[in-house]
């Protein structure tokens, strides 16, 4: 069967064109070739089905005495049940839940947003994997709105969303998308041009192929590539066996060197390649991480590499100090739990079979509790951090004041 994906939304999932010009019909509706929903479909193919649910005017939780029947949560679980069973889930609103009318904020509308995956994950419509939810934060209504149902507060609060629904992400084990930046029409400053469509269809491939394959053999590891699964046939066998293969694996690990730097940028560079193909080009950019920062860690002696046959297919950082920026943590806390570890950078080249499995089993020896973070768009680390016993404790900030994920073990 194949994989169905339940996209909810308002007139950007239905595909209201407000300019005529843009739409090949010249209608008031973006066909089948220029909606994001339709272009999501062409791009994954046919091992998948991709439903749309969009509605002009949907709200998250609001009954609007303007318009009938957009309130979404009376309707959710007939919607959910009539497209069973359900893969992926993405919920894509609050844009409408700005109106002046509804006298609401960023935090009232995220509790909407709430209640709607909560009441999702209870219906009885998912698949074997169970509830897997996208929460995507509209693009932000720009300023010139022409819609006086919009006014500066409501600007203002869709541009906040996404930092809201971040946060809430978190809390749910959901996943996160932020549409911010996506093209916007300028005729009336709320409605994504034809561009905008697909822009966005390009990154909701990129995160919903990340969300399906999490599992599965390539996976992004803080922003790398590695191979992470086992054969069906290794997860069965003995869970001595298992251990016994962790602890040979584990011998593996050095400490990194000199001379083993134009390998580790080597790998970082798979890493980056691999995370700007797949939806997450803002983890790392630039130079970073640059062979300053990785000669520091060796001098330190606490970065490490993963050599087998003579060869380096895996790096990481192991700080077995205190992280300076985990000393404050909002929207959740930290176990008190020391001395700890925290795992940076991890990368791989993609040929080891559990090479997270396998770095995270040698810190564990080497300290008893973990903790690691990592970037919103970074579905697949997510998912891979969460298989490996780590739990989300909620959100962290770089020194440059980039937020990430944080987690523990």
């Amino acid at each position: 069967m194949k994989k169905h994906i339940l996209c909810i939304g308002d007139s950007n999932t239905h595909g209201l064109c407000t300019d005529p010009s843009e739409s090949a019909d010249h209608g008031s509706r973006y066909n089948e070739e220029e909606r994001w929903t339709c272009l999501l479909q062409k791009a994954l193919g046919a091992e998948y089905l991709v439903i749309e649910e969009g509605q002009s005017g949907r709200t998250c939780v609001y009954d609007d005495p303007d318009m009938d029947s957009v309130n979404l949560l009376p309707v959710l679980h007939a919607l959910l049940n009539s497209h069973e069973p359900l893969d992926l889930l993405i919920l894509m609103l609050g844009t409408n839940d700005s109106k002046v009318k509804f006298n609401t904020d960023a935090k009232k509308i995220t509790k909407g947003m709430q209640i709607l995956v909560e009441e999702a994950k209870s219906v009885p419509c998912w698949g074997a994997d169970g509830p897997k939810i996208l929460i995507v934060a509209p693009v932000p209504i720009e300023e010139g709105v022409i819609y006086p149902d919009f006014n500066e507060k409501s600007v203002e609060t869709t541009k906040t969303l996404a930092r809201e629904y971040a946060f809430l992400a978190v809390a749910e084990r959901a996943d996160f998308l932020d549409a911010g930046g996506c093209e916007l029409t300028s005729v009336d400053h709320v409605h994504l041009t034809k561009r905008g469509h697909r822009q966005l269809a390009e990154r909701m491939e990129a995160a919903v192929r990340e969300i399906m394959n999490a599992e599965t053999n390539k996976v992004v590891v803080s922003c790398e590539c590695v191979e992470q699964s086992q054969c069906r046939e290794e997860k069965q066998g003995a869970e001595q066996d298992g251990k016994a293969n962790l602890d040979t694996a584990t011998e593996n690990i050095l400490l990194a060197k000199e001379e083993d730097l134009p390998r580790i940028m080597e790998i970082y560079d798979i890493a980056k390649a691999y995370m700007r193909a797949n939806g997450n080009p803002n983890q790392w950019n630039g130079a970073y991480p640059d062979p300053e920062t990785l000669r520091t860690d060796i001098e330190k002696q606490r970065l490490y590499v993963y050599k087998k046959d003579g060869r380096i297919h895996g790096v990481f950082m192991l700080l077995l100090e205190e992280e300076p920026t985990y000393a404050y943590i909002e929207g959740g806390s930290w176990r008190e739990e020391t001395p700890y570890g925290t795992i940076h950078r991890l990368s791989g080249d993609g040929e080891v079979k559990g090479l997270f499995a396998k770095c995270v089993a040698f810190c564990e020896k080497k300290v008893p509790y973990l903790r690691a973070d990592t970037h919103f768009d970074n579905h697949t680390m997510q998912h891979l951090l969460e298989k490996n016993s780590f739990e989300r404790r909620g959100i962290i900030y770089l020194k440059n004041g980039d937020p990430r994920i944080a987690y523990q073990k």
